[in-house]
Parts: structure tokens; sequence; C-alpha cells
């Protein structure tokens, strides 16, 4: 255990130590707010590092306002308000704390102007330049500034708009490994309709321009991103960080530590037409976590033969567990194992849960859905053997299986050779003899093959030897010179007896009388 605290506690020292968060840009985002008569209430928030030896905050911001066409309608200087710095908040609830020797400070910079209507309205601009150079998923992070932008709409989509405002901050750390939901949700006064997407930063400034003045006109360059990581992957996560378009939800389980740069955007709409796109800048710095608790399980393999399955547990950190297998008629569909084994009562999908130390403060969750399939068993019987000139065979299907299961006959050396149907009549085979006859049966990532020999008998030919002259009496022994029989039936022909017959292979008889017999 000594030997534990001692790495995670050099892998933070080297982590923070080296300036990781040393400099620089982390953050920002432009809201406006219409006060009426055209006054508009200008918010411009800026993150930034404040670690020893970095630059403060600038004593103005500069704030451009260009007209629809790029021409520039107003360059204000914002006066600085005073920063404040951030608790370093994390996703952990088991114990640990965020890194306390790093700084991320605030500044919320206001001011208000008057905008009068114009066709296209206008783009409120910020740039910055430059970015931690610590970034792990830009190109040259350090040399990589920021564009902080918004829009209002002209009058030609709406009057006195108001762009929507983000209801939190996220969490300056995530731990590695550790699923973060956050409601990255925004707040419109007007009502609109919003709807959200991971999206691009924008670049600004340059390091021989550290602040233009005024800030560039639109359009803007996204951040370069290194490969493999994109706008709509921007960080090694698994599954990918996404945000459900309705309601704001960010969902992240990082996997690789460092910083990163992603873009959140949330787009206003207004009887369908969109009116802006607020743009959140903002940087992950994802750490190692000693006390990380994650509740995951293996979701088991589709099951072909009956409903019962395996459940294999990987949570980390787990002590106890609770397993619901989503059973809603039952209450019993509950265990307490660490692998369990369930059989469900049915074909269904049923949401799992797994909890992991339930009751405890340090606990975790994980839902996955499993889908339990029908019973896949089927089969058919085979025919009676047939001789080989008449033989005409039927094939039908039975067992179990469903209507829209993929069905394969191959009856190899037959015409026809093959069929996909449940049921196959008329099949010849091309000689006679043992054939082998296969039913292959395939449905919801399951299959079966059912392999049957089928025997068709050879053509029987009965004949017998002519006959010899015979003068010591009247019995008289036959010779058999039939083909392809098993088994005989003799009649003998003789009136004075004629239910007399025999079933052995060559037999003798013995007539009453001389004379022409059939």
């Amino acid at each position: 255990m000594k030997k534990l605290k001692v790495y995670l506690i050099f892998i933070l020292m080297c982590f923070y130590g080296s300036g990781i968060f040393a400099t620089h840009i982390i953050g920002g985002v432009v809201n406006y707010e219409c006060l009426g008569n055209n006054a508009y209430k200008i918010t411009l928030i800026i993150y930034k590092d404040c670690s020893p030896g970095v630059a403060p905050f600038d004593n103005m911001a500069n704030l451009a306002i260009y007209k629809a066409n790029g021409q520039l309608h107003q360059n204000l200087s914002m006066p600085f308000p005073g920063a404040i710095k951030l608790p370093g908040t994390i996703n952990d609830k088991c114990g640990f704390t965020a890194p306390t020797n790093a700084c991320v400070e605030e500044a919320i910079y206001t001011t208000t102007v008057t905008l009068p209507p114009s066709p296209g309205g206008y783009n409120l601009v910020h740039q910055r330049c430059c970015r931690n150079g610590t970034i792990i998923n830009l190109i040259n992070p350090g040399n990589v500034g920021a564009t902080f932008s918004a829009h209002i709409p002209g009058p030609e989509k709406a009057n006195c708009n108001s762009n929507p405002v983000y209801s939190k901050l996220p969490p300056i750390f995530l731990c590695a490994n550790m699923e973060l939901n956050f409601d990255h949700s925004a707040i419109d006064i007007d009502g609109d309709v919003l709807v959200y997407e991971i999206c691009d930063p924008f670049s600004g400034g340059t390091p021989n321009d550290p602040i233009p003045n005024p800030s560039a006109p639109p359009p803007y360059n996204v951040v370069p991103w290194i490969a493999p990581y994109t706008s709509a992957s921007p960080m090694a996560s698994n599954p990918v960080i996404s945000i459900n378009a309705q309601t704001g939800l960010l969902t992240v389980k990082p996997t690789t530590i460092g910083q990163w740069v992603i873009g959140i955007c949330v787009k206003e709409y207004r009887n369908g037409i969109l009116l802006s796109e607020v743009k959140r800048d903002f940087q992950f710095n994802v750490v190692p976590c000693p006390n990380l608790l994650i509740a995951d399980f293996i979701i088991p393999s589709n099951n072909c033969s009956n409903f019962s399955y395996n459940f294999t547990n990987s949570s980390y950190n787990a002590k106890t567990y609770f397993w619901d297998f989503g059973e809603t008629n039952l209450t019993t569909d509950t265990s307490y194992s660490k692998d369990p084994f369930y059989t469900f009562s049915g074909p269904g999908t049923y949401n799992i849960m797994l909890i992991i130390n339930p009751g405890d403060a340090c606990a975790d969750t994980s839902m996955q859905t499993v889908v339990v399939h029908p019973i896949l068993a089927p089969d058919f019987s085979v025919p009676q053997p047939e001789c080989f000139t008449a033989h005409n065979y039927n094939f039908s299907i039975n067992g179990l299986f469903t209507p829209g299961a993929n069905i394969l006959w191959n009856f190899n050396n037959a015409t026809p050779p093959g069929a996909s149907t449940q049921t196959a009549n008329g099949i010849k085979f091309n000689a006679p003899g043992t054939h082998v006859v296969s039913l292959f049966v395939s449905e919801n990532n399951c299959s079966r093959t059912i392999t049957k020999d089928v025997i068709v008998h050879p053509d029987v030919k009965a004949d017998m030897e002519h006959q010899k002259l015979f003068c010591n009496g009247f019995t008289y022994s036959f010779t058999n010179l039939s083909q392809n029989a098993t088994s005989y039936l003799w009649l003998f022909g003789d009136p004075q007896n004629p239910t007399s017959t025999s079933t052995l292979f060559e037999p003798d008889y013995t007539y009453p009388d001389s004379g022409t017999y059939t």
C-alpha cells in the first residue's frame, strides 16, 4: 500500500510540478442580454491559468462588433473586473480531492452597448492568444489562440433577442476511466428551442499578435486537431464523448491522462429559424484517481439454446454487489453475487443494472441492455427409403425457429440441389445410395446446422433361372437370379394349393402332378 501511495504521488508531482497547467487561456464564452430600446448587456467570460509566473488578465479586454457585411461597427474596451479563483472540482465521489497546485481563474467582463437594428445582425468577437503548450489534442497548442464570439440576429429574424446562457461550469478535473454525466444545458430567457452538440473551438490571435485590436471579423479558423482527434471526437474517451441534443447531458469517460480542449455549442431556434450559436471553449484536465470506483460488467454473448446467461463482473474496487435483471413483472430478478447466473422468463429486451457497494456513499452504477432472443432449435425428419426410379422425397423443417429465420437446404447430389424455404418437395437424388442432407438455419446472430443421412435404394429386379428338365419326381429346386432384393415371396402357381408360398431365397417345391405352372 505504501508503494502505491508513493507511485501515485510521484505521478501527480510529475503531472503538475512540470507546469502542465502552467500558462494561458483555458476557455471562454460570450453572452448578451437584450435590455430593450436597442440596448444590450455584453458579458465576456474568460478562464485562464493563474499558476505562478503566468501573465495576469488583460486590464482592458477588447470586444469588436461587426455588421453582417464584415464592417467594423464598434470596438469596445471592457475594464478588468477582477478575477475569482475557481475551486478544483473533480468528478470523484470516493474521497480523492482535486490537485491543489493547479490554478484556474475566471474573469467576467461586462459592458452595455446600444446597437440599432441592422440587416443580418451583429457579430461580437474577442480574440486572445495563446493556450497551454501542454494540451495534447492540438498541433503546437502553445501557438494556438482562441476566438470567443456571439451573433445577434437581425430584425428580419428576431427583435431584442438574448442568447442562451450555460447554467453550470463542468468540473476542471476528470478522473481517468471514470464516467462523467454532466448537465451542460443552457437557459434561454426568450424560451427558444435549444439544440446541443460537440463542436470545434475557434483559434484566434498568434504569438506575434496575441491581443488583436480590433479582433478579426468572421469567418474563423477552427483549432488544429492532432490526429486522430476531431470536433466529433476531441478526446480519448470510451465510449466517445457525446452530448444529448435535446437535454444537454454531456457524457464522457476519459481514458488518457492529460489536458484536452473541447467545444460545446448550443444553437438557438425560433419557429424553426436559427438565431444564434453559443460556443463554450473549455479545457478538461484528466488525472489519475487512486480511489477510483468503477461499476462495469461484460454483456454475455448471445445464447441460442435457452434463456440462461452468465454475467461477468468487470468492476474495479468493488466490495459488494447488487444486480437487477430488468424483469418488470418480477421482484425476484435480483442477485448479490459477483458473477451471477440468471435465467430469464422469456425472450425480450432487459435493462440490466449493477450497483457496486450499494448503500455506500462511494457507490457506482452500470446500466446495460441485454436482448434475449427466442431459442433456435430447428430439425427435420428423414423420409422413408424408396427405390431409385420411383423415389420422390419431401422435406420440411420443424422444431424451434421464427418465421423470419434464414433457411438453407443442401441436398448435394440431387435435383434441385438446394432450397431456401421451410418445405422442399420433389427432391430426386442422382444415384442410389446414402446421401447427406444438411439444413442451415440462422436468426438473431444464432445459427444451427442439422445434418442427416437419407437413403435411396437401388431398383429391384426379380428373376429366376429358367426351367431345367427333371424326371425324378415332381420336386423342383428354384434358382434365384434377382438383384438388389432383401426379401422374397415365391408363389408356386399350384391350383391345387393356391396359397402355397415361400420366403426363402431359393426354395424347393413339390408339385402334385406333371403340368405347366405359372
